[in-house]
């Protein structure tokens, strides 16, 4: 799958939780994401300040579906993104607890140490390759569509003899 085929399958399933999602779709899409918010970034007058940009709120759940979807071709549920709670709860607690910088406690140390390993284990998850055929999820999205023959064939097997009937026109 390439760049523009990604991005074209990111758009027709961006809302869609179910299904399954290749490595292709999902780097692509993440490769354009991050140029559109560095770009955000370097124009909106503060580059290397991190802010939230209107852009950033339109795509968190489109990359999200695209996430679980990504997952769900490795033959794992969404439950896996759970993992992402430690290092976002070190994150909000180091900069609710701790505002000024100062010193952190050592539990903030140990939810950010804790997250990053278990963010790295998602990112491996990311970079397998997706289950080969049909899995729980759905079908192989690289998988070749099947052929459909040109002509459909029946065949018949009659348990009776097949009798024909002639008529003869009245006229």
């Amino acid at each position: 799958m390439g760049f523009t085929a990604a991005i074209q399958s990111f758009i027709s399933h961006w809302l869609s939780f179910r299904g399954r999602a290749c490595r292709a779709e999902y780097w692509y899409v993440g490769l354009a994401n991050g140029v559109i918010t560095t770009l955000n970034t370097w124009t909106s007058g503060h580059p290397g300040v991190a802010q939230t940009t209107t852009y950033e709120w339109i795509i968190m759940v489109p990359l999200l579906a695209l996430t679980v979807r990504r997952l769900h071709d490795t033959g794992r549920s969404a439950w896996w993104l759970l993992l992402h709670l430690p290092l976002y709860a070190g994150m909000v607690g180091m900069a609710v607890l701790n505002p000024s910088k100062t010193a952190m406690a050592p539990g903030l140390v140990l939810l950010l140490v804790l997250g990053s390993f278990c963010a790295l284990w998602n990112l491996w998850l990311m970079v397998l390759p997706g289950e080969a055929g049909s899995n729980v999820y759905g079908s192989n999205p690289l998988a070749p569509e099947p052929e459909q023959p040109a002509v459909n064939v029946v065949a018949l097997r009659p348990t009776e003899p097949v009798r024909v009937v002639w008529y003869k026109d009245a006229a």
